[in-house]
């Protein structure tokens, strides 16, 4: 157990004996043998190095990371920024989000790999935003006061931690260097990058395309 300072018996006794053998003595009489069923106490012991040192075989104990289920995630939309030709100062749109156990996507079409089962995921957002009186985002042109709105489908089935929740205020920071809608984590003041983002004029196309490991219930 680490970090235990439990001592057996034996250890002690063992300790104790190293110190007698140890400890400097005052002139000692001269020497009188015992028989060994009369020696008092713990013997000092002789201790040989060999200079040998084997480690433990470890072979055939090494874990198997590879998950035994993954999701694919896929939220996608196209956002319009207004007033028309900016400067912009709102935003409002769509999100689709989808996933797929396995990583196999419907394409409706009833094979061996695809059976053209809906995803157990399959919700709508509506989004809409102003642009916020703090604009605090480091590497942010501009930043968004959002709300999100459920217009579609059940997120009870949906493996994402982080999908918005009906109702929610998020603040997204839009940088078109990098290409990306940045989230202020859940108001924390970190700005984490969250979805792609690709300017085409006024509309601007949101994405988020990932892979997770889940857990499967044993049935």
């Amino acid at each position: 157990m680490r970090g235990s300072s439990r001592t057996t018996p034996l250890a002690t006794a063992l300790v104790a004996g190293v110190f007698a053998c140890s400890k400097t003595q005052d002139p000692a009489p001269p020497e009188t043998t015992l028989p060994p069923e009369t020696a008092p106490g713990l013997e000092c012991i002789p201790f040989e190095d060999t200079g040998t040192w084997s480690a433990n075989d470890t072979g055939g104990t090494v874990t198997n990371l590879e998950p035994s289920a993954t999701v694919r995630i896929l939220q996608t939309g196209d956002w319009t920024l207004s007033p028309a030709g900016g400067p912009w100062d709102a935003l409002s749109g769509l999100l689709q989000v989808n996933e797929y156990p396995d990583g196999v996507i419907d394409t409706g079409t009833d094979t061996a790999v695809d059976t053209a089962e809906p995803p157990p995921c399959d919700v709508v957002f509506s989004v809409s935003g102003t642009l916020a009186e703090a604009q605090n985002c480091p590497d942010c042109d501009l930043v968004f006061e959002v709300v999100w709105t459920l217009v579609e489908g059940d997120p009870g089935p949906c493996r994402d931690p982080d999908l918005p929740i009906d109702a929610t205020h998020w603040r997204l920071g839009y940088s078109a260097a990098r290409e990306t809608l940045q989230f202020d984590y859940y108001d924390s003041g970190v700005w984490v990058d969250w979805y792609t983002a690709v300017e085409q004029g006024d509309v601007m196309r949101v994405g988020y395309d990932t892979t997770k490991a889940v857990a499967v219930e044993e049935e």
